[in-house]
């Protein structure tokens, strides 16, 4: 997590280090990837505002499976939040899913999937995941970091981040692609 400050001397301090942070620790736990092992999940608008499910959803998700119940290693996947922004023209808060340099652009976070677990009270498989963006280490780790599997798409959200932002939406991310980990076969 981004709990201290070990990124400020680099270019991608304040909010653009999610990718750094994931890598490290998959570093940590004796994993690497990188852009070549992606698998996209969603597909984009160009002005990313509407997400839906590309054709590799089912593969990606079985890969992910794979990473987390066979060779027991996190992944580190891409995932869309929009984000709540005040439109000075209609004096308005407004859900705007911005677009990213990412590739694909509709990727604009990164956090580092952990588990595999089933809700009873939801009735649905989830993906656990790692928050690295926030400084608070008990968020960052909870339990209630949690991404849906549902038909469309594979989404949720995080301890840090769970609440109604001032759009009056719920606060989400929708899972957008998995990178595989080098040297294990999918």
């Amino acid at each position: 997590m981004m709990s201290n400050n070990i990124y400020s001397s680099e270019t991608c301090w304040d909010d653009r280090c999610c990718n750094r942070a994931c890598n490290d620790i998959l570093d940590n736990s004796q994993v690497a990837t990188s852009r070549a092992n992606q698998v996209i999940l969603m597909t984009g608008s160009v002005d990313c505002n509407t997400l839906s499910k590309g054709n590799n959803f089912k593969l990606a998700l079985s890969i992910l499976e794979k990473s987390i119940k066979e060779h027991q290693k996190p992944m580190l996947i891409g995932v869309n939040h929009p984000k709540c922004s005040y439109n000075k023209a209609t004096k308005k808060y407004e859900t705007v899913s911005s677009c990213s340099g990412n590739t694909p652009s509709i990727t604009n976070h990164y956090v580092v999937a952990i588990g595999i677990g089933y809700d009873e009270k939801v009735k649905k498989k989830y993906i656990r995941f790692y928050e690295v963006g926030t400084k608070y280490a008990d968020k960052g780790k909870s339990d209630d970091n949690r991404l849906y599997i549902n038909e469309d798409e594979v989404s949720g959200n995080t301890a840090y981040n769970n609440s109604v932002n001032n759009c009056g939406v719920q606060y989400k991310y929708i899972l957008t692609e998995v990178r595989k980990n080098d040297g294990y076969q999918y």
